[in-house]
């Protein structure tokens, strides 16, 4: 996880193409402490989807970014490692996830999407491998 605070850092997630190689789809959490020094990368990979239509949001503990995007398909990985260790795709929608927050305590995960539909998921069901939803879709 990461913490902004102990350095005065402000997070940030950037993701998009890489202009160099077509497909290329990348996207990095980090943290900017300044204009003149380098920012600090906490975490890293490559996108399963072109089009994130939802964006990335990190998890309010900080230990999970999760992303919506436009086949309906929301993915949540681990940001404790570098190398963006994905834990989790589920189908939440069947059009394109348009939007996702967490609740103000953390512990759910809501959505929206193109199809009208808004569902909440418990974030301990979407990353606890021992949950019998661990084996499947998560339901909303």
């Amino acid at each position: 996880s990461f913490s902004a605070s102990n350095s005065g850092a402000q997070p940030a997630i950037a993701y998009g193409g890489n202009s160099v190689k077509k497909g290329d789809n990348n996207a990095m959490l980090i943290s900017i402490r300044s204009a003149t020094a380098s920012p600090i990368l906490h975490w890293r990979c490559r996108l399963p989807e072109t089009e994130m239509t939802a964006g990335l949001i990190v998890s309010p503990c900080g230990y999970y970014i999760v992303g919506g995007g436009a086949s309906g398909s929301c993915y949540i990985w681990s940001s404790v490692s570098l190398s963006g260790r994905l834990l989790r795709t589920f189908k939440a929608h069947y059009r394109s996830c348009t939007c996702m927050t967490f609740s103000d305590c953390g512990k759910y995960l809501a959505t929206g999407s193109a199809d009208g539909m808004v569902h909440l998921f418990s974030l301990m069901d979407l990353v606890d491998m021992t949950s019998p939803n661990s084996k499947r879709n998560v339901s909303p």
